[in-house]
């Protein structure tokens, strides 16, 4: 039996390392990456952008047709016609679309808001979220040194709860 003299020889390929090293990437730049490389990735964002465009209008129908039945006790299939002349009303749909615009002006106040958090929260390690999370904790008053205080019974007299 013949054995190789060093099975595990290093394999020195000239440009291989720097052909596969990467530089590191953030969160944001990878999706960039990925969009950009990917096309599954692009055409799942379309689609879902999609399907987000279209469930719109059918929401609004959905939500008239409900209204019908429940508030004019119309049956089903009065109410799906009615429903689908209400949708297109002009008046109808601007009052949706201006509360649409108000509900993402407000998620994106809130975003714009809450920003350095969630980035904090995003670039953390698993420690700094433990202590972040350590920190809000409160202890329940029944469990802590005042329990026996907590669980004994209120007294006419006892004015200490009050």
């Amino acid at each position: 039996m013949v054995q190789a003299e060093n099975k595990w020889e290093r394999i020195t390929l000239e440009g291989e390392a720097d052909r596969l090293y990467t530089k590191p990437r953030t969160f944001a730049q990878d999706v960039w990456f990925r969009f950009r490389h990917k096309p599954t990735a692009l055409l799942g964002l379309i689609i879902i952008v999609l399907l987000s465009l279209l469930s719109i209008p059918l929401i609004i129908y959905l939500i008239a047709t409900v209204t019908l039945m429940h508030d004019f006790f119309l049956p089903l299939g009065e109410a799906l016609s009615e429903a689908g002349k209400i949708s297109v009303n002009p008046e109808y749909l601007s009052a949706i679309r201006r509360d649409l615009i108000m509900m993402v002006l407000f998620m994106a106040l809130g975003l714009l808001f809450a920003w350095r958090f969630i980035r904090g929260q995003l670039n953390s390690t698993k420690s700094e979220t433990s202590k972040i999370l350590i920190n809000t904790m409160r202890p329940n008053p029944v469990y802590g040194a005042n329990a026996a205080a907590a669980e004994a019974p209120q007294t006419d007299n006892d004015t200490s709860f009050q």
